[in-house]
């Protein structure tokens, strides 16, 4: 477990874990329009697909980290060292506290499935899991802001992804419907990437 002593999240169980996931972005949309919640939405990254879409240098942990240019993998920031291979047939729990254990080296504040307690520690990305025959695999979905270019302003908090080449965002679909359709089918909670690991937020 984290030094907060929270277990960590592992279910299948996507209609309870999406109902307490509405009731939490409702609580955040609340509170961007707020003064005290103008730091979190300026935290968070904005959605600009274009600056990911085809950059072959990076991954889902790239994308949830904001850092263009680095493939990066759970455990290298803290570490220094990338996982030889990302999928590995060790089981699904083994597999998923390794995930786990490499994130708390990376110094990430693990959430469980609580994600309004993200304000404060950073923005939130949701990790989810998938078993399949040949081993192992994680994935990350996280928050992005859009921006009107034309009116330079925020307009709205989007969750998005990078799977493969492309970045694509929810749009009418949910977080654990986008995961399910890729075949990721178990949510392993949220983390909250702070500001020290989170690529700088674009402007």
């Amino acid at each position: 477990m984290f030094a907060d002593a929270q277990a960590h999240t592992l279910t299948r169980d996507f209609m309870a874990a999406g109902h307490r996931h509405n009731g939490d972005m409702a609580y955040l949309n609340h509170l961007i329009i707020t003064p005290a919640g103008r730091p979190f939405l300026e935290s968070i990254p904005v959605y600009r697909p274009r600056d990911w879409d085809g950059y072959h240098n990076t991954n889902c942990t790239s994308f949830a980290f904001n850092r263009l240019g680095q493939r990066i993998q759970p455990g290298f920031l803290g570490t220094g060292q990338t996982r030889t291979n990302n999928m590995r047939p060790e089981g699904l729990d083994a597999y998923a506290e390794d995930v786990h254990r490499s994130l708390r080296q990376d110094e990430l504040p693990y959430l469980g499935d609580n994600l309004r307690d993200c304000v404060g520690k950073g923005v939130p990305a949701a990790l989810f899991f998938q078993s399949v025959g040949d081993g192992e695999d994680y994935h990350w979905i996280a928050l992005r802001r859009t921006f009107n270019e034309s009116s330079q302003r925020y307009d709205r908090l989007i969750w998005a992804d990078k799977l493969g080449s492309v970045v694509s965002h929810c749009g009418e679909t949910s977080i654990f419907g986008k995961a399910r359709l890729s075949r990721y089918e178990y949510f392993g909670g949220y983390y909250a990437i702070p500001a020290k690991i989170l690529g700088t937020p674009e402007v």
